[in-house]
């Protein structure tokens, strides 16, 4: 009984570290959301999401060139700033001016201007094609000549995938003790059957699988 208890401890740490280090590789590198898809950020010059989705930087004098691959589609743009105005000129000859607000750009209007934004997913034929508009691809190439990349996770919802993991892994681990804990002053005799145990076994996995999805972020879009 030791030796299996033992081994179930193990089992149990092993997989909520493995858990952790998942969460690191996925959630907390930085890089930039371009719609609902998270690129990360490879080296200063280089944003990716995969092979069809993907970002390239080359700083100038004066401006910045992007080759922008979307949905498999390559499109170029080059962008120049005057102090907080800026331009973005694109190869197929649409240009976009705005002003940058701090952390987003902005219309004429004064509105971020991804609140006119489009994200399209087509999933005709047998793979899906994913497109963006230019809005918001605009203001992510200014969030990135302005390095303002962000984690794709949070930390809160790691503390507390952590802390929902822990409680059905002591459930698991102590399912009599779990059972009457704050309310074994209610009962003569605190034991569980055997069917009861098996049950709090049972709501303990659960637990620990909500747990774990916690920790991995993996309630979070990874389209």
């Amino acid at each position: 009984m030791a030796k299996s208890r033992r081994i179930m401890y193990i089992i149990i740490i092993g997989v909520f570290v493995v858990a952790l280090i998942l969460s690191g590789v996925i959630n907390f590198r930085k890089g930039i959301y371009i719609g609902d898809r998270f690129f990360y950020k490879s080296s200063d010059s280089s944003y990716n999401y995969n092979t069809d989705n993907r970002i390239i930087v080359q700083k100038n004098d004066g401006s910045t060139d992007f080759i922008i691959i979307i949905g498999g589609e390559q499109q170029s743009a080059n962008l120049q700033w005057a102090q907080e105005n800026v331009t973005l000129t694109y190869d197929d000859g649409t240009v976009i001016n705005g002003i940058w607000d701090k952390d987003q750009l902005c219309g004429e209007d004064g509105f971020p201007i991804t609140y006119s934004g489009i994200i399209s997913v087509h999933t005709g034929g047998k793979e899906e094609r994913y497109s963006v508009s230019k809005d918001i691809i605009s203001d992510a190439l200014c969030r990135i000549d302005k390095s303002q990349t962000e984690f794709r996770g949070s930390i809160l919802m790691v503390i507390a995938g952590s802390i929902l993991y822990l409680a059905g892994a002591l459930t698991f681990l102590f399912p009599n003790e779990s059972h009457f804990f704050m309310r074994g002053w209610a009962y003569k005799k605190q034991e569980l059957s055997d069917e009861g145990i098996l049950a709090e076994k049972i709501g303990a996995v659960a637990i620990m699988v909500l747990g774990i999805v916690g920790v991995l972020g993996l309630f979070i879009s990874i389209r």
